[in-house]
């Protein structure tokens, strides 16, 4: 194993800088001794040079090249000076402490000051005289002198970029000095980390940290993954021209953005191919960032801080009295005084505590034991730590109740306690029980912390998190406009009173379940229509059908399934309906007749048979995209029906259409009516109730402001030519381009490349033969089109370099030749859809958190939204249909898919020009037209590009299928996906340090990941990958002892203050799993993670509350978490919106029309 070569700074010895270190190194460690340190006597002459001569003696005589490191202002010079004498015998060099960009006279000045401190000091002087004896003030003077004439010469910028190794800084936060530091030397081609919690002696103060960085830099070399192989292969591909690598960006302890360094002008940027939509919609969060930073207890914080280093004094004060109690142990008499002291030196060795008793027995040695070195600075320690021992406890209970406080004061702000109402029964009366218990004193209880943790998560997300739910978030319309005064002038900082308005839904499914449940009531006969389903093939023998379950039947949406079934004169008459399209029961009942020439009632058994086989769809002509249905089924109720039935469905109605303006008390009895009435309903109609209670829901609600915030299109200018470069990827990070084009060669191969009908293919493809050799041909990763796929996407990652530091950045050439060079069967997207959030820094950044296809597929479910809060709100979604349509081609249309199936309970207007109509799915009418039939779809195998591509007829036009709403493809049912691969593609699942740290096989413990920015966006936050196994075990602790550990444990892996963790990491398709991996994760879809699986968190490591939350919760059926850093960051100023609330945006960049 590569052996690792240590040299200590000034005034140190390899024990007392790397002694810390000796438990977490891997590698084997050689230390060299500096001449006159510890003790070794000082040389005449030329005290460096002798040094660099040792440690080049020492680098020769390892069995392999070393990695060197050097600490301090003369440990790093002397391994820096040895590394370029046999730069080809070392593997790597690494320092510490120090900087590249120190002029010699500050260094001086430094030096000067640690002189005056060492030799003022008692506790350092007698510190340096147990490591050195007396001579150590001569060694700082001889040290000062071949300083001031040059003999000993603290390498520079110039040096470092000169040098042909790999180099790596590693500073602490403590000293702002060398926190900067590492910039100049990133600029300069050195990798860097920034350790926080630790000062200039980065392996004394977090040794496990140092430990990492150092044999992970060491790995990274092996894997020529670092700044300087990056710049090497940079100069490689133009070397008349090669410039800099991208600097690394470290991150300060606070985790405060840092602006983006330009280590050169920056060219004016090449015209773009992309430019913005005019449309977008904010969603903003419920409450302002104060809400959160109050939950912060920072002074407890502080002192907890305070408290590990008055410990970690303790460790270096009680070795030192260990020592001294070395030489007293022999020349005490008394036996059981010698055996108590001996007790005493074990405990100190370990750097165990004292008790009071231990410190009296100390005191009570005899004079003859002579004075013992450090006893006095150890009893004031004592004293310190146990007088902070006692402040902590009072100040963490005062904390604990002070959040709780304030946890349950925001609790009951009508957003929170409105929310929870919808999240699960008794939520919001558990949080009324909750402030009641914290006024009491009596929130200590099981029932008290599973509610503080639920506020915890709902205070965070109405604060930090913009996802549309409940009252926690509302969203508005955005207009991008040239005009920047306009814009400026029309914003204001918050809505005003009044603006926001409620749109409230039943789920579709329960709605379905009404339309259907209605049919088989005799008052509601006259309405009731029927449609056939969709034909696969026809023989002599009878017909296949594609039959599509119901919602509200037995039979759910996600069923489907290919029927056969035998002709009869009956189905003749239904074969001749057109399909999907509404026919009532009588005229089919006056055409069987015509046919038959026998009576109606001599059909009416075989409809019904049609009707319980799926063949024939009964429902009341309502459509699914329908955007107030239960309004509509009121109104075909007869007005001198059933009045119960009239009442029933009636109520449902109201509650629907006014559940928006209610209170939180009404909203409760109102959730109670909605229960009792479908239990109602079902009894009238005499079917089985719905299944309530695995409703994720039982109400829908989008918090609306339809007024258009205006944003100046000149201040998302600017990003465009990072969006452009990153919107030519896109399509290379779908997770089913490969599928797509396995697919296409399966048809291909198996039935020509056609033209063929839709359904007949669909129906070949599902049998049981063809269903096997496509799931082979899918999991066959290593076959050439996934291959190449992962090949693109591994050539795109690998241009974010895997380091401790914070940030890499991107080569926008790189990209933009590697989205030119993509294959045909990955599909071009004209638009694309980007969910990113700003952040206000020297120079504006903007953060993605989520990339689609575009075609408004982001924004579409709140178009129906605004328009049902406000009728107004149709010019919005004529701008955006207008947009859209810039894109659109007669020849090629755009077709939407339309469909509510499963989970799926959003509904959207008519966005593109024509849309196909799903088995059962749309009425006969949507947007003045009736859709286009499966019927009259044809497949082909587009040679050229490798893809399947659906047309309109036989030879009509290609159609380019955009799904615009359904948001989980692997949750939908086969049909549908099956549709999905004669699309575009849907989501861009970038993924970033997820895909990379999949493919990194064999990585054990836990791996840091820079932030990834290309120009002014940031692609990907610094993450941290942490096994469960790594996490501090607090079993059996108190309280305080738990979050103390905690706390220890995130300044030790260097994570921020504040984090999102997330217990979910979604498989990367392009990894290869077992069967069993593969069935596991079906089977976690199929029950829809809970959003604390899906959803990040926040961890805020200086609240109480956050951190006992969060240990509750922690590593359940989980084996890594992923934690990310805050960006923005949770404090106010940083969130990019003067409204002092979170904002994410949805926008697209299109291509340009024509």
């Amino acid at each position: 194993m590569r052996p690792v070569v240590l040299v200590h700074g000034l005034l140190g010895t390899p024990e007392a800088h790397f002694g810390a270190c000796e438990p977490w190194w891997r590698h084997p460690v050689a230390p060299l001794n500096l001449p006159g340190h510890g003790r070794r006597q000082e040389v005449s002459g030329d005290q460096t040079a002798v040094a660099v001569n040792e440690l080049c003696e020492l680098i020769d005589a390892q069995p392999e090249q070393p990695l060197l490191v050097g600490v301090s202002y003369l440990g790093a010079t002397v391994a820096f000076r040895a590394a370029e004498k046999v730069a080809g015998s070392v593997h790597g060099l690494v320092v510490s402490g120090c900087s590249f960009a120190m002029p010699p006279e500050a260094l001086e000045r430094w030096l000067t000051a640690f002189t005056r401190m060492a030799r003022e000091q008692q506790p350092s002087q007698e510190y340096f005289t147990q490591l050195h004896g007396d001579r150590w003030p001569q060694l700082i003077n001889s040290t000062t002198e071949e300083l001031r004439r040059g003999l000993l010469r603290v390498p520079d910028r110039a040096d470092l970029e000169r040098l042909d190794l790999p180099v790596l800084l590693v500073n602490g936060a403590l000293l702002e000095a060398e926190r900067l530091a590492v910039q100049p030397a990133a600029q300069s081609g050195a990798d860097v980390a920034v350790v926080a919690g630790a000062g200039h002696l980065v392996p004394r103060d977090c040794p496990r940290s140092f430990v990492a960085a150092v044999e992970e830099f060491g790995a990274r070399i092996d894997q020529e993954r670092t700044v300087f192989h990056e710049r090497r292969r940079a100069g490689a591909r133009k070397p008349s021209t090669a410039a800099p690598a991208p600097a690394a960006m470290p991150v300060v302890a606070d985790s405060s953005v840092v602006a983006p360094t330009r280590t050169e002008p920056t060219p004016t940027p090449a015209p773009v191919g992309h430019e913005l939509a005019s449309y977008g919609v904010a969603r903003v969060c419920a409450l302002p960032l104060a809400a959160i930073t109050g939950l912060s207890s920072r002074r407890l914080a502080d002192r907890l801080d305070e408290a590990d280093r008055l410990d970690a004094r303790w460790h270096a004060e009680s070795r030192r009295v260990a020592e001294a109690l070395t030489a007293v142990v022999p020349r005490l008499t008394d036996r059981g005084q010698r055996r108590r002291t001996l007790d005493i030196r074990r405990l100190l060795h370990r750097g165990a505590d004292l008790t009071d008793a231990h410190l009296a027995d100390l005191a009570a040695l005899p004079d003859a034991a002579g004075e013992i070195d450090g006893l006095p600075q150890l009893r004031a320690l004592h004293a310190s730590r146990t007088e902070m021992i006692s402040e902590l406890a009072d100040g963490y209970e005062q904390a604990r109740r002070m959040e709780q406080t304030l946890l349950a004061e925001v609790g009951l702000r009508p957003e929170i306690v409105m929310s929870a109402q919808l999240t699960g029964a008794n939520v919001a009366e558990n949080i009324r029980r909750f402030a009641r218990d914290v006024a009491a004193g009596q929130a200590g209880d099981k029932r008290s912390r599973t509610t503080e943790s639920t506020l915890v998560n709902l205070i965070s997300r109405s604060t930090l998190k913009p996802s549309p739910f409940g009252q926690l978030v509302h969203t508005r319309p955005v207009l991008f406009t040239d005009d920047a005064k306009t814009a400026q002038a029309a914003q204001p900082a918050a809505p005003e009173p009044g603006a926001l308005r409620s749109v409230c839904r039943l789920p579709r499914q329960l709605v379905a379940w009404v339309e259907r449940t209605l049919c088989r009531h005799p008052d509601l006969r006259h309405a009731m229509v029927l449609r056939r389903a969709p034909i696969v093939a026809r023989t002599k023998g009878g017909v296949a059908l594609l039959v599509r379950g119901r919602d509200g039947t037995d039979q759910p949406a996600g069923a489907e399934r290919v029927v056969r079934v035998e002709e009869d004169d009956l189905l003749s008459v239904v074969l001749d309906l057109p399909a999907d399209e509404p026919i009532s029961v009588p005229e089919l009942h006056r055409r069987f007749v015509a046919r038959s020439g026998v009576s109606s009632s001599a059909g009416q058994a075989g409809i019904e048979e049609l009707v319980t086989s799926g063949v024939l769809a009964a429902d009341l002509g309502v459509g699914e995209q329908e955007p107030a249905p239960l309004q509509q089924l009121t109104r075909l109720l007869p007005a001198d029906g059933e009045p119960r039935l009239r009442a029933v469905v009636g109520q449902l109605s109201d509650i629907e259409a006014g559940f928006g303006t209610m209170g939180a008390e009404q909203r409760e009895a109102a959730l109670a009516d909605l229960r009792r009435c479908t239990a109602e309903l079902a009894e009238l109609c005499d079917v089985p109730p719905p299944p309530l209670d695995v409703a994720r829901s039982l109400i829908y609600e989008d918090r609306v402001t339809t007024r258009p915030r205006r944003e100046s299109r000149s201040d998302w200018q600017r990003h465009l030519p990072a969006l452009s470069t990153l919107h030519g990827l896109a399509p290379l990070f779908d997770d089913d381009a490969h599928v797509r084009a396995i697919v296409a060669d399966v048809v291909q191969q198996a039935f020509g490349p056609g033209p063929h009908r839709l359904l007949p293919l669909y129906s070949a493809l599902t049998t049981p033969k063809m269903r096997a050799l496509l799931m082979r041909r899918l999991r066959e990763l290593s076959a050439p089109v996934p291959m190449e796929l992962r090949r693109l996407q591994d050539a795109v990652l690998a241009q974010a370099a895997v380091h401790d530091g914070a940030e890499s950045v991107l080569d926008r050439r790189l990209l933009t030749e590697a989205s030119a060079a993509l294959p045909g069967w990955v599909a071009r997207w004209d638009r694309v859809g980007w969910q990113v959030q700003r952040v206000r820094a020297a120079e504006p950044l903007l953060v993605v958190n989520d990339i689609s296809v575009g075609y408004a597929r982001p924004i579409s479910r709140f178009c129906a939204a605004y328009e049902l809060a406000d009728e107004a709100s149709v010019e919005f979604t004529a701008r955006v249909r207008a947009d859209i349509a810039r894109h659109d081609d007669p020849d090629s249309p755009l077709v939407d898919l339309c469909a509510v199936l499963g989970i799926n309970s959003n509904i959207h207007p008519p966005l593109l020009g024509r849309y196909l109509r799903y088995p059962c799915s749309t009425p006969g009418q949507w947007d003045g037209n009736s859709g286009i039939s499966l019927e009259d779809c044809w497949a082909e195998v587009d040679a050229s590009a490798g893809r399947l591509r659906l047309r309109h007829g036989r030879t009509g036009p290609v159609l380019r299928l955009v799904p615009l709403n359904f948001l989980l493809n692997d949750l939908a049912p086969q049909f549908y996906r099956f549709l999905n691969f004669f699309g575009t593609g849907v989501l861009a699942n970038v993924g970033w340090w997820e895909r990379v740290d999949q493919r990194r096989p064999g990585q054990a413990g836990i791996r840091r990941y820079p932030r990834v920015r290309l120009d002014d966006v940031v692609l990907a936050r610094r993450a941290w990958k942490v096994p469960v196994s790594e996490l501090p075990d607090v079993r059996g602790l108190s309280r305080l002892d738990a979050h103390r550990a905690v706390r220890r444990w995130r300044a030790d892996v260097g994570l921020p203050e504040q984090v999102f963790c997330r217990s979910m990491t979604v498989p990367d398709p392009l990894v290869a799993r077992t069967i069993d991996q593969q069935e596991s994760w079906s089977r976690r879809l199929q029950r829809f993670p809970s959003s604390s699986e899906r959803k990040p968190a926040l961890v805020d490591f200086a609240s109480v509350t956050s951190v006992s939350s969060w240990l509750r919760t922690v590593g359940r059926g989980t084996e890594d978490l992923t934690f990310q850093e805050c960006l923005p960051e949770a404090r106010a100023g940083r969130t990019g919106d003067p409204s002092g609330h979170v904002t994410e945006f949805t926008i697209e960049t299109t291509a340009e029309a024509g």
